[in-house]
């Protein structure tokens, strides 16, 4: 397994719908230029270099505490420089937040975790 394992995460819009996740894992760098085929895979290449706002936390993410820390993480960017260039206002369909797991789900202690809001610049 590689690390991190990044989950974007779309919230419903409404208390009668469910959230969206895309899970998406690190391709070593050995098998980038032919990464394996699926048809449930969509390889994803991303531009240059990525910039994030992240939140560390610890133990085995869920529901509540991701929810809590990209709140948490949301509310500091708004009053920061930051916040005029954070994906904040997302399109419909788009990421508003991503956790990254960097641990094995066999590992209990000390586990670190991130939830990241993509910069569009820097």
């Amino acid at each position: 397994m590689t690390a991190p394992v990044l989950v974007d995460i779309v919230p419903s819009s409404s208390p009668l719908c469910n959230s969206t996740f895309a899970v998406k894992f690190y391709v070593p760098k050995k098998h980038q230029k032919k990464p394996p085929v699926s048809s449930q895979v969509e390889p994803e290449q991303w531009p240059g270099n990525q910039y994030v706002a992240a939140r560390r936390f610890g133990g085995f993410m869920n529901d509540s505490n991701v929810a809590m820390e990209a709140l948490a993480l949301k509310e500091s960017l708004e009053k920061s420089p930051w916040a005029s260039r954070t994906s904040l206002k997302r399109r419909k369909g788009s990421s508003e937040f991503t956790v990254a797991g960097y641990d094995s789900p066999y590992e209990y202690d000390n586990r670190v975790n991130e939830v990241m809001i993509f910069l569009n610049d820097y």
